[in-house]
């Protein structure tokens, strides 16, 4: 680098250490950036980046002298177009990018600039009485109009689609709507970290979707660990609340006679004599009568419309029907 003026040679080099330095480096374009709003980015962001602002042939000559330790670091020679700062952070890129976006302005737009994305003028009243304004709406290809003593905009528009040229008239238009189709902020072009360089395509993630994403996945890898009965420290507990399940349903259908099973039991068998000493009218003594008639009463039989058929049904069912005394002997059974 003897062809390099010493001053050149020093910022080189203050540049390549800054690169050794720090795990994650980056190029972010500077283009349109106000001088005030640039101090005001490097305060805000100086907590999670260093910022410096030199001429891209220095960068370019930084990124050859710390190529052989950096892997693929040349990679970011390719990003540098225009007006270009060098940044370092100890965060990783994700977050990086994430804090720098996070930090962009809104700008209104001058006329030449190129438009951003589509830019669109929504219908609906404006704050503006009626006066000359109209005109400069109109000639700015604005569809306005004069209604109820106030400004409005007949219909939504798209004044100019994203690429095209925006001119003064519909510039000064936009900025007296309060639009400012532009931000200001970095406009990081790549992040450099362990050899690989992420592009803003890369480091725009929606936070939300991927924290729901993970959700799922987990819950279905919970699932199916359950289903196979892969045992975890995670789904160990879940396994044997699994088991003590199934094992109780095996019991309470088999009547096991075992001390958590029996409550069970003993419940089930009090509810079926219940519900069999409803249907008995006499040879129940004075405690069970009580107990009925403080129990739920039993839902009453659905009632049918028709003839002899109803009537037929319901001589079958008082057939099949026990009598009293086989009611009485079947309790019996039950209570021993």
């Amino acid at each position: 680098m003897a062809h390099v003026a010493e001053w050149k040679y020093k910022e080189v080099e203050k540049i390549a250490e800054l690169m050794k330095k720090y795990p994650v480096v980056g190029i972010a374009s500077i283009y349109k950036i106000p001088a005030p709003q640039m101090q005001k980015i490097r305060r805000e962001l100086k907590d999670h980046l260093l910022i410096r602002v030199v001429k891209n042939n220095l960068i370019k000559l930084a990124i050859e002298k710390v190529a052989e330790e950096k892997k693929d670091i040349k990679k970011l020679e390719d990003l540098i177009d225009g007006p270009t700062a060098i940044i370092a952070s100890d965060l990783n890129p994700f977050k990086l990018f994430k804090i720098v976006m996070e930090k962009k302005t809104p700008m209104p737009a001058k006329g030449g600039d190129i438009a951003p994305h589509d830019i669109v003028v929504k219908e609906g009243p404006t704050p503006f009485k009626p006066g000359p304004i109209v005109g400069d709406f109109q000639r700015a290809g604005i569809p306005a109009a004069i209604d109820k003593g106030k400004i409005v905009i007949r219909k939504t528009k798209t004044v100019v689609k994203e690429g095209e040229v925006i001119s003064p008239e519909l510039a000064l238009a936009l900025t007296k709507l309060e639009i400012y189709p532009f931000e200001v902020g970095l406009d990081i072009r790549g992040l450099w970290e362990d050899g690989t360089v992420f592009t803003p395509e890369n480091l725009t993630i929606d936070i939300d979707k991927i924290r729901g994403d993970f959700t799922a996945a987990a819950q279905h890898a919970v699932n199916l660990s359950l289903e196979i009965g892969y045992t975890t420290p995670l789904t160990v507990p879940l396994l044997l609340a699994k088991a003590h399940r199934d094992a109780l349903a095996v019991a309470l259908s088999a009547a096991v006679l075992e001390k958590d099973v029996l409550p069970i039991l003993l419940g089930k068998a009090y509810s079926q004599m219940l519900s069999l000493a409803s249907r008995l009218s006499d040879g129940l003594d004075e405690e069970l009568k009580e107990v009925l008639g403080s129990a739920p009463a039993p839902a009453a039989p659905e009632e049918h419309q028709g003839g002899g058929e109803e009537k037929k049904e319901e001589k079958e069912e008082e057939e099949e029907e026990p009598s009293e005394e086989e009611a009485l002997s079947g309790l019996g059974a039950l209570f021993g």
